[in-house]
């Protein structure tokens, strides 16, 4: 079964709309699809490590247009290359 999350230096990228797990380092996610329910999908970032974080969903060709929600304090909205993302700043923990 393929992953449905990969990492790069310049964050985690969210690829197939189904359910799935990563855990790498200080990086924790898990993703929910509801796609069959109200077309929609939850992703939970558990933990990531401080610093500036981003995630990445890749869009549908010929689907719905994408939104992304984010609880909290919301970051920069990022784009191109068939992804959109958000962008946050976690705080160093002493």
């Amino acid at each position: 079964m393929p992953s449905v999350f990969r990492t790069t230096k310049e964050g985690l990228w969210y690829d197939l709309p189904m359910d799935g797990r990563i855990e790498a380092g200080t990086l924790s996610a898990v993703a929910a699809s509801l796609l069959g329910d109200d077309g929609s999908v939850r992703i939970h970032v558990i933990s990531a490590g401080a610093g500036r974080n981003s995630v990445f969903v890749r869009e549908s060709r010929g689907g719905p247009e994408l939104t992304i929600h984010v609880t909290g304090e919301a970051g920069n909205i990022l784009g191109g290359d068939g992804y959109v993302g958000v962008e946050r700043t976690c705080p160093r923990v002493m």
